[in-house]
């Protein structure tokens, strides 16, 4: 069994990584664009909705902290 404590730092430290993560796409989302576009990672007629990764980030981090939504924040964040 993981000590309360511990497990509160991990999932803070988890939604500080996820909002961390979409600031730094919703800053720069044109930059952000030209990298998924670089790595081939989505079709190009996709990339102009690349500003939903940040946002289903910022949605992870928010549900990570709150008990009753951590499961699918999780599954989310995965």
């Amino acid at each position: 069994m993981l000590d309360p404590a511990a497990g509160s730092l991990l999932v803070g430290c988890f939604a500080l990584l996820f909002a961390s993560a979409a600031l730094h796409k919703l800053r720069a989302p044109a930059r952000f664009a030209e990298v998924l576009r670089a790595y081939r990672i989505v079709p190009e007629g996709a990339l102009r909705l690349a500003w939903l990764v940040a946002v289903a980030e910022l949605g992870a981090a928010a549900g990570l902290l709150f008990a009753t939504l951590r499961p699918p924040a999780t599954l989310a964040g995965a």
